[in-house]
């Protein structure tokens, strides 16, 4: 008797562990590549031109569009795709380019629920910096 009451108490205990543990929320270890990204599209969304620059290696950034032409581009973007959905970035895979490494994200966008980001990164200095950023429709 005292076993299977035993037997009860365990299997419960194992029920309500699967249970507690499938309504935490997925984990997803983000990489600063991802971050940098994410950042992107948020400057966009915001119209943060400072934000949208400084995600650039510095080198970099005096070559980096004007901040007219950056809004104009905003726009065109939001007229096209509308707005990120924030944290809907979805890592995709990884090319390898010349000196740079490029990777691909699955993103959604309010008039678009599949847009890929392609983000190329070059590493300086033991650090990948953000070289390149264009929207890619499918």
């Amino acid at each position: 008797m005292k076993l299977s009451k035993l037997l009860i108490l365990l299997v419960s205990v194992i029920l309500t562990s699967f249970m507690l543990v499938s309504t935490l929320p997925a984990c997803s270890i983000q990489t600063d590549e991802d971050k940098i990204t994410e950042n992107v599209l948020r400057a966009v969304n915001t119209g943060d031109y400072n934000k949208y620059l400084n995600s650039f290696y510095e080198e970099l950034r005096p070559g980096v569009q004007i901040e007219q032409d950056w809004n104009e581009d905003v726009a065109a973007i939001k007229n096209i795709y509308g707005e990120y959905e924030n944290n809907s970035l979805e890592f995709w895979k990884t090319e390898a380019e010349d000196s740079s490494t490029v990777r691909y994200y699955k993103t959604k966008f309010t008039k678009n629920p599949e847009v890929i980001i392609k983000a190329a990164f070059q590493d300086f200095d033991g650090k990948n910096e953000l070289i390149g950023f264009w929207l890619v429709q499918e």
